[in-house]
Formats: C-alpha cells, structure tokens, sequence
C-alpha cells in the first residue's frame, strides 16, 4: 500500500530503516512520545512495543535530562533492564570502551521532552572505521556521534515538517467538508420549510376545488414529490392543477366525486410575458408589476360588484382564479420589491393600496430594507 512516510511516527520510521543510515547497528531502541501523548518505547527489528508498566517514573526522568548526544552503558537505562541496575559509577578512561550505546536526543514536539534513540553499535563492521578486535577511539566516537545526531536531526526535523504540512491540508479539506456539509443541511432545511409552506398551499387549493366542485382532491406520493422540485411561482401550480381537475372531470361521463392527481395528470405551463401599461419590458421586476396589475383588475371587478376587497374576493377574482393563501404567500416573497415599486409609481395600485390588508401589512414593514 502506497502511503508518505511520515504518517507513521517519525521515531518509528527512523527505527525501522535504521539499518540503511548505520549499518554497523547492533541493536536500537526509539522512546518517543505519540501524536496522541503516549510514551512509546520500540525496539530495532520488533513490531510491537515494549512494555512501560511500571516504569514510566524511570522513562520520564531519563527524557528531562539534558544533552543532545552522548555515549552511555546499558546499566544508565534502568528502563533496559530487568532487575535493579547496579549503582552508577564515575567512569575513567580505562572504562570508556564500555560506553558502546549511542543517545541520541530530539526534542518532542508533542509533550516538549526529549525523543531519544539508543544505537548499540557493532564496532567490527561499523563502516570500517575500526580494525578487527579493536574498539573505536575517543576521537571517531566524538564525530560518528556528531555525524550521526546531525543526520538523525535533519531526518527528522525534515519528516515533522512533512507531517505538519499534511495536518494543514487535512485541516484544510475537513474544514470545506464541514462548511459544505453546513451548506447540504442549511439547504435541506430550507427544502423542508418549502415543502411545509407547498403542502399548506395544496391544501387550500383542496379545499377551493371541494367547495366549488363538490369534489375530493388529493395529491399522490409522486405527483407531491414532482411539485417540490419545480421552480415555478404557486400562481403556475394552481392553474396547473385547475386544469388538471378540468380535464379528469370532461374525460368521465358520470359526475367526479374523487381526484387522486398524478404526475402525469399535471401540465406545468408557465405565463408568457406580456407588455406592461405601467413600465416597458425591460423593467428588472416586471414579473411583480404584472403581479399587482393581475391583483389591482381583480379588486376593481371587486368594487364594481359592490364586494369587500379582501382576501378572498380578490383571490377569485384573478385570471385565473387563485388562493388567498398565494397572494399572501407573493406579496410577502417579493416584499422588499414591492415596497420600492410602490414608492416609485405612487399612481398606480390606488385599491389595493387603500383597501387590501395583505398589501397593506407589507407596506407598513418596509423599514429599511433595500432591494437587490
């Protein structure tokens, strides 16, 4: 399986290849501290750690000591060891070739105390630096350790970089997860509000047809899901509906007492513009203008059969007729336009102005707000 290096910890990587940088290694061990803050303690050619229990007092205070690079003896590490090391001696210079495990120290990133590698070295076949039977010097000790915690160091450092640059994309890709998964519910959430709002509007439409027709209306599953997703004003869905009632009641013989609408039974059919006696075709909200037109002849027919202008008068006096619930549901989508359009031709829509509530109530909230 492809994956970067630097997935896996650092320490740990460096572990396993650490047979390519020194070949003369002996045996190593790694303690290092994880992403997640657990103190791991690896050993060169074993996959699974090494057990702490017990011991993690020792293993702490060994990470607090300071120095970069040193040699040590085994019995230093009492984390090593099995049974109680023996006391810690001063060390001279007769003693120095006992001092065969390189320490190697990086400061952890994670918890800011020190990484550490212990390299047991093969002197014999350590890049032949040294004579067969014979240990190395003082001198080739001092640069192989230098050489060594140079290279380890930029290794490393090169790798956390590596990571730190994957983490800031990773971050980044959830983060525009996060914001379009924000965006798919807000949107969501606001298909739901618009499903609750057209189910309403059918239900009016139910009741018109069954107080006009004497017939019972209802909406399949699929004709429901069918309106939800058309972008098209509730002025087209009535009249698409009226139609449709038209139809299923020339096409039978006998009296209609129940309409279950279909799909199929629907044709959507959306208004071709027409001119305009209040503002030219290129008017930008001439669509609303036709609008209050279409409302402002049905309140005149109003007037002239002596009725109230209302809701209800209004909305079956249109061409063709609608629910009061449409008008109120448009006149509030188009609000702000409205608002703007009735400042800017004070002449026009006079009935409507003074008599109808609907338009009425979204004048008196105009406030502030502006039209884009």
């Amino acid at each position: 399986m492809l994956k970067y290096s630097f997935i896996e910890h650092p320490m740990s990587q460096l572990l396993k290849s650490l047979e390519d940088l020194l070949p003369g290694v002996k045996t190593a061990y790694a303690l290092y501290t994880s992403i997640d803050k657990k103190v791991i303690l690896n050993k060169y050619g074993e996959e699974e750690p090494i057990s702490l229990k017990n011991k993690m007092h020792l293993v702490q205070k060994f990470r607090t000591e300071k120095g970069n690079h040193n040699w040590i003896r085994k019995d230093m590490l009492p984390f090593l060891e099995e049974q109680q090391s023996k006391k810690v001696k001063q060390l001279s210079l007769t003693d120095e070739k006992e001092n065969n495990i390189l320490c190697l120290k990086i400061v952890s990133p994670y918890d800011y105390l020190y990484d550490t590698f212990l390299i047991e070295i093969n002197y014999s076949n350590f890049y032949s630096v040294s004579k067969e039977g014979e240990n190395l010097t003082t001198e080739q000790k001092f640069i192989i350790e230098k050489l060594l915690f140079n290279a380890v160091k930029v290794r490393l450092e090169t790798e956390y970089n590596n990571l730190k640059t994957h983490e800031l994309i990773i971050n980044s890709l959830k983060a525009r997860q996060n914001k379009l998964q924000n965006e798919i519910l807000k949107n969501k959430k606001l298909t739901k509000n618009y499903q609750k709002a057209l189910d309403y509007f059918l239900a009016q439409v139910s009741k018109e047809i069954s107080s006009q027709e004497n017939i019972a209306l209802s909406f399949s599953p699929a004709c429901k899901a069918y309106l939800y997703q058309l972008d098209v004003s509730l002025e087209t869905i009535h009249t698409s509906i009226i139609n449709a009632v038209n139809v299923v009641q020339n096409l039978n013989i006998k009296p209609v007492k129940q309409i279950i609408l279909e799909p199929d039974n629907l044709q959507i059919i959306t208004p071709k513009e027409t001119s305009s006696s209040v503002v030219k075709k290129t008017e930008k909200h001439n669509n609303v203008i036709e609008m209050l037109n279409k409302y402002e002849e049905a309140a005149v027919l109003c007037q002239d059969k002596g009725l109230k202008i209302n809701g209800g008068n209004v909305a079956r006096h249109c061409k063709p007729a609608i629910t009061p619930a449409a008008i109120t549901f448009n006149l509030k989508k188009y609000a702000n336009v409205i608002n703007l359009l009735t400042d800017k031709y004070d002449d026009k829509w006079t009935l409507l102005k003074k008599y109808f509530k609907p338009l009425q109530n979204v004048l008196e909230n105009k406030g502030n707000k502006k039209v884009g």
